[in-house]
């Protein structure tokens, strides 16, 4: 039986500033980053960063971008099924110094994962747990995928991890998330992403409407907060350790790898809280979403981009 299986999406980020007197029609300056990313990207690549077993579904280009980015987590042992497109996603993360991001996304490759990639996924990978990646419910077919991967993985016995990965989602997409929750054992949302769900209530209040509706273990996601624990009718907070903020683009998706490596080799949920909160921030201190303590990954990329 295998590890984790990841089924998200993969993408390349352009982190940009979000500037406050911005005007249509004018030329600022600014220093962006380029980076590997898209959830389903970095929840693997944390995984695999921690020597944990890990696989991925996904959609990825034939095109520069598209092959260093397949080469990159071959070679960290991240094991692959990825739809083939003409091209790689590509995001524009627009962040403010307070840590707030606003994502632009053009998903490129990610619109071509299917139920039959991720039902081939799970059926030759065996995975102990699947995370399924919220992103994936902005497209109809990626939609349908992703509710096929979590109805499939808890028929076959896997234990489902969903981040739901954004809150402003319509009306088609929130049926699918509460859909994909009656087959969820882990959420890990975020605060916006838990109120949505339960439909109303504060953060906490939301997370035990959902822990009593559904079911589910909930890791609340709270930014500088930490995170907090909700399930059979308990709660345990932790607070973030001290970090200089760089940028919050992934860190929830370092959080939730910890979860998922956490469920798949047993760690007790106290010790899981405490390290997702842990590796969070310390992506928060980051330019990029794949590295840690400031160790920037961007050279791969730019390396595609410029010939260097």
């Amino acid at each position: 039986m295998g590890g984790v299986l990841v089924v998200g999406t993969l993408m390349i980020d352009v982190v940009a500033p979000w500037l406050e007197d911005m005007e249509p029609g004018a030329n600022y300056t600014a220093s962006l980053e380029s980076c590997y990313g898209g959830g389903g990207g970095n929840v693997a690549y944390h995984i695999a960063t921690m020597g944990g077993e890990v696989a991925l579904a996904s959609g990825l280009g034939d095109d520069p971008l598209g092959r260093a980015y397949e080469e990159r987590l071959a070679g960290l042992g991240v094991r692959l099924y990825l739809a083939r497109g003409e091209r790689t996603g590509v995001l524009v993360a627009l962040t403010t110094g307070s840590g707030e991001r606003t994502f632009i996304a053009d998903p490129g490759a990610n619109t071509l994962v299917d139920e039959d990639l991720v039902g081939h996924a799970i059926e030759d990978y065996r995975p102990r747990v699947v995370v399924v990646h919220g992103y994936l419910l902005a497209s109809p077919g990626p939609r349908r995928a992703a509710l096929h991967a979590a109805k499939t993985a808890s028929r076959t016995g896997s234990r489902v991890v969903f981040d739901p990965g954004y809150y402003n989602m319509g009306p088609e997409e929130l049926r699918a998330a509460r859909e994909i929750l009656e087959y969820t054992d882990v959420l890990v949302p975020n605060e916006e992403e838990a109120r949505a769900l339960a439909g109303a209530g504060s953060p906490v209040e939301a997370s035990r409407q959902l822990s009593e509706e559904y079911g589910v273990t909930v890791y609340l996601k709270m930014g500088a907060r930490g995170a907090a624990l909700v399930g059979g009718g308990g709660l345990l907070h932790v607070g973030p350790p001290p970090v200089r903020l760089v940028n919050t683009v992934g860190s929830g998706d370092a959080f939730t790898a910890v979860v998922a490596q956490g469920l798949a080799v047993g760690w007790e949920p106290g010790v899981v809280l405490r390290r997702a909160t842990e590796r969070a921030t310390s992506v928060a201190g980051c330019a990029c979403p794949q590295c840690l303590a400031g160790a920037s990954v961007n050279r791969g990329v730019n390396r595609v981009y410029t010939g260097i």
